[in-house]
């Protein structure tokens, strides 16, 4: 209200000295508007810097204008600005005003205080608060990316599509490509070789998205095609357009309202056609077939519960795969691997429970046999805890909401921000947390956390819907790995690891390269 008042009386001044003046040259018209402007622009970011400081609210002095992003996207990653704000303030409070930019967001300290906004009152924070614009860019059609009534909606069409007994019936279709990298594998590396472990995993993850999201075949020039569009768009997602001109993706985020107004993409509209012209060009091919694989398009397309699930709707779930899950996944074994190559103990004890277990089972890569990996599951857990691919879970109050027990409160439309990757690191829950240990994993540990201390999927109605799917991915890709390689540091091995900062999740850079020899 007051900068209304404020905007309005000197406009009201530049129109009265127009008019007692009646003629105004050009350069004064001009630097009246740009004194103008600029008093306004003033006002404006004064008053977004004071939101924490009018709500007394603990918080750290921002720096205009980039409150407390200051280097982020250039010498700091996210990750370490928020662990640097979670570690000096940790314990003062249930959480901090925080500052994205010109954005006022809840930084959230307390674990219990996160599981009441993530679990226990999850209905007052139900959106995630990301940009999506379904009429201009309909690849945002997604779980990830939906809120509301849209989210709802969808989400009651696909949740019972994601549990365990459904996604067992997937287990053939990814043994299938389990059993393809492995052969590719035997043909490509056959005596110790330096190998970039991040690209030879990304084939193996790219074969899984291309087979079970998109009902890719056998034919070997469609999954080429595929692997191409698949890593290109890796290469270029990080470049967004609107009119031919570049935006940062930020913009979308603090300003969601004015980014649609302006039709701005989020993925650009090639990818968008390529992705649908060839989903629906795979649904016509099947419904001319007697059968076909069971794998997620099957799945999306043959569901009818609630209602069918149209088109753009599919190619919105198969694009998340690639666009929320390629990458992720990706980095979570070649840093799994990576870890395994400096700590050659660790990894003789993971290569002899697989072959344990494979020997079990005669060879046979049945679903049940994941269930004995036990020792491979914390050594993922471990990875997912020290390098957690989303450092961060995002959540938008719908409600007024007043924290349990506290004074403190939750005001319709604060943007929360839970420090994933942060709160893995903390010694009050893992004993020495920079040092990769597994049996931070065992058993007898995770029962003493709080649930709340381990968050690699989120928790809760919000949570990674399908993260079971991941996991089981991520252990058959591992397992084939460790059964037919030994992984050793080379002289292009970069330690200590460095991240990519101007990426919001956690991808080395460079990308890992180890030494690789047949076992």
């Amino acid at each position: 209200m007051i900068i209304k008042l404020l905007i309005n009386r000197i406009g009201g001044n530049i129109i009265q000295h127009c008019k007692k003046r009646r003629i105004m040259n050009l350069p004064q018209f001009l630097m009246l508007t740009l004194l103008g402007s600029t008093t306004i622009l003033y006002l404006i970011v004064k008053a977004a810097f004071s939101y924490w400081k009018y709500r007394g609210i603990l918080h750290a002095k921002p720096t205009i204008p980039w409150g407390h992003m200051k280097g982020v996207g250039s010498k700091l990653h996210i990750a370490d600005v928020l662990r640097r704000f979670y570690t000096l303030y940790s314990g003062q409070a249930p959480f901090i005003g925080f500052y994205a930019w010109l954005k006022p967001m809840v930084l959230m300290l307390d674990l219990d205080a996160i599981h009441q906004i993530l679990v226990v009152n999850a209905d007052h924070f139900q959106d995630r608060g990301l940009y999506n614009n379904v009429s201009t860019d309909p690849l945002t059609q997604n779980l990830i990316q939906l809120d509301g009534t849209a989210w709802k909606e969808l989400h009651d069409k696909t949740k019972h599509l994601w549990l365990k007994d459904v996604i067992l019936q997937t287990y053939p279709a990814l043994m299938k490509v389990r059993k393809n990298f492995e052969l590719t594998l035997k043909k490509e590396i056959r005596r110790e070789t330096l190998t970039d472990v991040s690209g030879l995993i990304d084939q193996f993850n790219v074969d899984v998205i291309g087979s079970l999201a998109y009902g890719l075949s056998d034919d070997f020039e469609e999954n080429i095609a595929f692997r191409v569009f698949a890593l290109n768009y890796i290469n270029i997602k990080s470049r967004r357009y609107f009119l031919n001109i570049r935006m940062p993706n930020s913009l979308a985020f603090i300003c969601p309202n004015w980014a649609r107004w302006m039709n701005y993409r989020l993925f650009q509209p090639e990818s968008t056609q390529h992705c649908l012209n060839m989903l629906r060009g795979k649904l016509k091919e099947r419904a001319k077939l007697k059968s076909v694989p069971y794998d997620f398009l099957r799945i999306w397309s043959e569901n009818r519960f609630p209602c069918k699930m149209n088109d753009n709707e599919i190619a919105g779930q198969a694009f998340s795969f690639l666009w929320a899950g390629l990458e992720a996944c990706n980095s979570i074994v070649a840093l799994c691997l990576y870890e395994l190559a400096f700590q050659p103990k660790l990894q003789e004890k993971a290569r002899k429970e697989v072959r344990k277990v494979l020997k079990k089972y005669e060879n046979c890569m049945r679903h049940e046999m994941l269930n004995e990996l036990v020792y491979l599951k914390q050594l993922l857990n471990e990875t997912l805890r020290k390098y957690p691919p989303y450092p961060f879970l995002l959540r938008l109050t719908t409600k007024d909401y007043d924290l349990p027990n506290t004074v403190f409160a939750l005001k319709r439309g604060n943007h929360v921000i839970i420090p994933v990757a942060a709160i893995h690191n903390d010694p009050d829950y893992y004993e020495n947390p920079y040092q990769f240990d597994p049996e931070h994993f065992h058993s007898s540990k995770v029962k003493t956390r709080p649930v709340c201390a381990f968050l690699p999927f989120g928790l809760g109605s919000r949570s990674c819907i399908a993260q079971h799917f991941a996991m089981q991915q991520l252990l058959v890709g591992l397992m084939t790995l460790l059964n037919m390689y030994r992984f050793a540091p080379c002289q292009n091995t970069i330690a200590p690891l460095r991240f990519d900062n101007s990426k919001f999740f956690l991808q080395p850079k460079p990308r890992i390269q180890l030494l690789m020899k047949p076992t």
